[in-house]
């Protein structure tokens, strides 16, 4: 565990790695090199704010794990996967990932700051419900593949942070999904394809979401 106010600086060459379960990174963290640096394996980080200004990062096959309040100013390097569990984040530059963001199983995920993020996957998992509060006004960008899956009694609910103020939730149309027992509320998908969850939950001030097709039956008398 590594905390304080002071501010660390990789200007060099080297690698950011932990040791073990506990190495949890909370110092302000940025990245100003000529160098090269190398992020390997899952990296834990929270509390400070992780800026990226300039050089050369290598992160195949890496996590940037958070667990609490971080801020995110990272635009010009892309990150391989993101996990985050729980807590307030701040993206104050784009924040771009190659692989995997993963909003952890359960716990309250808020979205805050200037922009939002571009991933080629989003996942939502929960067996115990869970939200996940998006800055309105603001653009978050799915290009590959939306899994947002919870279960019957206790969605995981996506919402704009200010009710009846839309963010932009973009899932690219060639992009898979798998949306299930999913709430939405003030969420502008137009931009991508329809976001289709399953039949019965709320939508509220939706655009571009809708109802899985083939689960609903109608009865015709005469």
């Amino acid at each position: 565990l590594t905390q304080g106010t002071t501010n660390i600086i990789l200007n060099g060459s080297g690698t950011w790695s932990c040791v073990n379960s506990n190495g949890v990174l909370r110092n302000n963290l940025i990245i100003n090199t000529s160098g090269t640096i190398t992020i390997s394996g899952v990296v834990a980080y929270n509390t400070g704010t992780l800026t990226y200004i300039f050089g050369t990062t290598v992160v195949t096959g890496s996590t940037l794990s958070i667990s609490s309040i971080t801020t995110l100013d990272t635009s010009g390097m892309t990150w391989n996967d993101v996990t985050i569990s729980s807590g307030t984040i701040t993206i104050n530059s784009l924040l771009s990932i190659s692989n995997t963001l993963s909003l952890a199983s359960s716990g309250t995920v808020i979205f805050i700051g200037t922009h939002g993020f571009t991933t080629s996957n989003l996942s939502c998992v929960s067996p115990s419900g869970r939200t996940v509060s998006f800055n309105a006004g603001i653009t978050y960008t799915v290009t590959n593949s939306l899994v947002s899956t919870g279960v019957s009694g206790i969605p995981i609910v996506f919402v704009s942070g200010t009710s009846s103020s839309y963010t932009i939730l973009t899932l690219n149309p060639s992009a898979t999904q798998n949306v299930t027992f999913t709430n939405a509320r003030d969420i502008d998908s137009s931009g991508g394809q329809t976001i289709r969850t399953t039949p019965g939950m709320t939508l509220t001030r939706t655009i571009n979401w809708d109802y899985k097709a083939g689960s609903n039956f109608f009865f015709f008398f005469q």
